[in-house]
């Protein structure tokens, strides 16, 4: 063999070696694509609060500054006839103060048949507003909540009971599917109204803010085909009331009043009343948020109390899904002393009632949520003390 012959297998090796890869492009589905759509960041919500950037000399509102900056991007006709007519009404402070219902009441009536490309831009006004107005929204904050969860497919493709075909079909009037980036969004602005709106008016608005959001989830879970993928959209929605309600929750009488319509829920909504619980107590960096003992403690008063089996076992499927997320998630048992210290206080608490353990059904309970604990990773998550 010649050594031109010999050195083409040479040749042929260093090319390969520094060949660039194919890349394939892969689709992804709707339902892929909302697996990567979380809940936002704390430092995301509070990004206006510590913008350095002083309003301009023409206004001092937030909400006409993102008028001003939304019509340098968005050419949508919808939101460019709500720009055109809301402008000169927050031109100043003081303008938007006094129109601001009527402001309210135009955003409410564009957003409900807006098209898809209007939404995020309306949404990010929505935030503004919210923030410059504040508690001044109350009187609307109930619709402007519904408006905002009209959003979703929930109340857009309802499903007919004429022609059973029917439901994997959506209705040629209904809005399409949201896109990820504008549920990314409308999670945003969700977190903004509860903030801003419903945690200074706990007692007022949380019954009713809670009622809105599990019916969103259950006709988001219920409704099927057309490319619905409505456990995602469900878990996005607990991970903002998990999140940004039940832990910012202040006093005992509201902490258990928010627990109580949880633990209402938990049988016939396991899966999303699960998903607000592992949002609320998860941290960064495998710990437990620090309000997670005084909302686990509501729960295990209700457990401990409650009267109606079916309610009861619900429960103790909840407090299995809540420990095993907790101890998967935490990186070491201390770590885990939020959960841990709460349970053992609570059983030497009912040991100490009734030194009869075998006969006290409160006691039995309380094993049935140590066993729990004590199964998953061998017990490494719970320390003795």
């Amino acid at each position: 063999m010649s050594d031109s012959e010999g050195s083409y297998d040479d040749n042929e090796d260093v090319v390969q070696q520094y060949r660039v890869p194919r890349t394939k492009w892969l689709r992804k589905s709707y339902h892929q694509q909302l697996k990567n759509v979380h809940v936002p960041s704390a430092l995301a919500t509070t990004a206006l609060d510590f913008d350095v950037e002083t309003p301009s000399q023409e206004t001092d509102s937030h909400f006409h500054e993102s008028i001003q900056r939304w019509r340098e991007i968005s050419v949508q006709p919808s939101f460019i006839s709500f720009a055109s007519r809301v402008e000169s009404m927050s031109r100043s402070f003081a303008l938007l103060l006094h129109n601001w219902k009527v402001i309210v009441e135009l955003w409410i009536q564009v957003v409900a048949v807006c098209e898809e490309e209007a939404l995020t831009p309306l949404l990010d006004m929505l935030q503004n507003l919210a923030h410059d107005l504040r508690t001044t929204l109350l009187p609307s904050y109930p619709a402007l909540l519904t408006a905002v969860l009209d959003i979703l497919p929930s109340t857009n493709l309802q499903p007919t009971t004429a022609d059973p075909s029917s439901s994997t079909q959506p209705p040629k009037s209904a809005r399409p599917l949201p896109t990820p980036n504008t549920i990314k969004t409308l999670l945003t602005t969700l977190s903004s109204l509860f903030r801003y709106i419903l945690l200074p008016n706990a007692k007022q608005l949380l019954r009713p803010s809670w009622l809105l959001v599990k019916q969103t989830m259950l006709s988001v879970v219920r409704r099927k085909g057309a490319g619905m993928s409505g456990e995602e959209i469900e878990r996005t929605l607990a991970e903002v009331w998990g999140g940004f309600v039940m832990r910012k929750l202040k006093g005992k009488e509201v902490q258990q009043e928010a627990v109580d319509l949880l633990v209402d829920a938990c049988v016939e909504q396991h899966g999303g009343v699960t998903w607000i619980w592992v949002s609320a107590i998860q941290a960064p960096n495998g710990t437990i948020h620090p309000s997670s003992k005084a909302l686990l403690s509501h729960l295990v008063e209700r457990y401990l109390a409650e009267g109606k089996e079916e309610v009861v076992a619900g429960v103790v499927v909840l407090w299995r899904r809540i420990l095993t997320a907790a101890i998967n998630w935490t990186t070491s048992a201390k770590s885990f002393d939020n959960i841990s210290e709460l349970m053992l206080e609570v059983y030497r608490h009912e040991v100490k009632k009734d030194e009869e353990i075998d006969s006290n059904e409160r006691i039995a309970r309380v094993w049935k949520i140590l066993a729990f604990a004590c199964s998953a990773k061998k017990g490494t998550r719970i320390q003795s003390g």
